[in-house]
Parts: structure tokens; sequence; C-alpha cells
């Protein structure tokens, strides 16, 4: 229940920055970091499916990757989640669309910490050894 919640105000937070400016942001360098966050959410989405179809387990929730944007970072497409909403709220800026990606930036760490101990329960020592070698949301550093 307490997810669904997550999921649900997580929701509200990216509907009040598409509601309270605009979502595409035209000025230079904000641009180009929405159109790399969009092709880095659709690499990790296509890693994902390209691994769906070679393990033919399409009823398994819990699995983790290792090739592809995974290889760098643990959650790649909540970090081009939050780079695109990251230059969303700065290149229009308002306080109240800052306090809004702060906000959102809180529940996607919840929803991070709320994966990696389901993962980590599911496969242990694989992905213990896995989150070792790389970072959740920024490679090199967090």
């Amino acid at each position: 229940m307490k997810y669904f919640i997550l999921i649900g105000t997580q929701f509200l937070l990216i509907l009040f920055l598409f509601l309270s400016g605009p979502i595409f942001i035209s000025f230079f360098p904000f641009n180009l970091i929405q159109i790399f966050s969009i092709f880095f959410i659709c690499w990790a989405l296509l890693e994902r499916v390209l691994h769906r179809k070679q393990e033919h387990s399409k009823s398994a929730y819990i699995y983790f990757l290792k090739t592809g944007p995974y290889e760098f970072i643990r959650h790649p497409i909540y970090a081009g989640i939050l780079l695109f909403a990251s230059s969303a709220a700065q290149g229009e800026f308002t306080f109240l669309r800052f306090l809004d990606f702060l906000l959102f930036l809180f529940l996607i760490i919840l929803k991070i910490k709320r994966d990696e101990q389901l993962t980590l329960a599911h496969f242990k020592h694989e992905y213990s050894e896995y989150s070792k070698n790389t970072k959740q949301l920024i490679p090199y550093a967090y």
C-alpha cells in the first residue's frame, strides 16, 4: 500500500510540473539535457525488453540487468526521469517548480531504497556484488 502512495504522489508531482509551465525547454543547454535524458530512458527500457525476451520470463517481477546503461548505474530510468524533470524545473524556474522537483527527488530516493531491498532479498550475493561496482543514479558518484 505504501508503495502505491509513493507512485501516486510521484504522478501528482510530475503532473504539477507539466501544468506549472513548459515541460520541454527551448533554452540551451536544457533542451540538450532533456533530449539526452529521453534517449537514456529509451535505452534502459530497450534493455529491459531485450532482457525479458532473452529470459522468456515475462511473469518475473524482480530481476536486475547488468548490460546497457545498467553497467554504469543501477537505476537508469529513474536517473533519466530526474534529469528531465530537473532541466524542466531549472529551465523555467519558479520556487514552486523547484520545490516540486525536490519532493520528486525525495520520492525517487525512497522508491530506489525499496526496490533495492526487494532485489537484494531476491538475488542476495549476486546483487550485492553488482552494487559494489555500480552507483545508484550518478556514475562514479551516487
